[in-house]
């Protein structure tokens, strides 16, 4: 393939109309839940965070939802994405397989009361490809990595665990 067909290719990957911008990434808060732990952070534009209401129910689906999902032990962090004016991702990652990235998303749009199991073309054929982390998720992806990455060289210890929870970021992606 020469170059000028890659480029062809290339741009006809991204819509024409799309404009990307920053959005920010903000940790709010550690959740324990029978025996396992998870980093909650928060995706959106700096001018339109995610609203209190949501994150309400987001708080309402750790306390339900979770704790039947969760292994304990289980380490992992979950993404709130504010997505556009009133639609949200939210992202349930745990490391298991020792150093495995393991995804459930869930997903709330008003008149929505709760949020629901993201369905979309889900499950999708095997061996096709699917959606995982956009862009700015994987700004707080990278760095959970690295944050595990760390734990996973550690001696594993209590005092390792705690620097893993401690061990969170917040900024623009």
């Amino acid at each position: 393939m020469d170059l000028r067909t890659l480029e062809v290719n290339m741009a006809a990957s991204v819509d024409p109309t799309y404009r990307h911008r920053p959005k920010e990434a903000r940790f709010l808060g550690l959740h324990e839940v029978g025996g396992s732990c998870l980093k909650l952070y928060e995706i959106a534009v700096a001018e339109a965070g995610v609203p209190s209401g949501v994150q309400a129910l987001c708080d309402e689906w750790l306390s339900r939802e979770a704790p039947s999902l969760l292994a304990p032990g289980d380490c992992g962090f979950v993404l709130l994405h504010r997505c556009g004016v009133d639609f949200y991702f939210l992202a349930t990652c745990v490391w298991r397989e020792s150093n495995e990235l393991w995804e459930a998303v869930w997903y709330h749009q008003p008149p929505m009361v709760a949020f629901a199991p993201f369905g979309g073309a889900y499950p999708p054929a095997p061996g096709t490809f699917r959606p995982t982390f956009c862009v700015w998720e994987h700004g707080v992806v990278r760095r959970e990595v690295e944050s595990w990455s760390r734990y996973l060289a550690s001696p594993r210890d209590d005092a390792a665990l705690a620097r893993w929870k401690a061990d969170t970021w917040s900024g623009t992606v």
